[in-house]
């Protein structure tokens, strides 16, 4: 009877290792469709969050965002 149960443990050990390592992807799986041969030398827009100052109140308050364009990084 133990050597059952154990062996019945034993199984879903192992059927578990085999179902978590199939869970996660394999590495590199989603920086292959990211990756390009030409280099990006456009702008980056970035959404900025600017709330109420410590010392201005309310006078540059912009609860709604507003676009910062910058230069990509080189």
């Amino acid at each position: 009877m133990v050597y059952k149960i154990s062996k019945i443990l034993a199984a879903l050990v192992i059927f578990n290792v085999i179902f978590t390592s199939m869970a996660f992807p394999t590495h590199g799986e989603d920086l292959e469709a990211a990756a390009s041969d030409h280099e990006h030398h456009g702008r980056v827009q970035i959404k900025v969050y600017r709330g109420p100052s410590e010392h201005s109140g309310h006078d540059y308050f912009a609860p709604w965002g507003y676009w910062v364009k910058q230069p990509a990084d080189h």
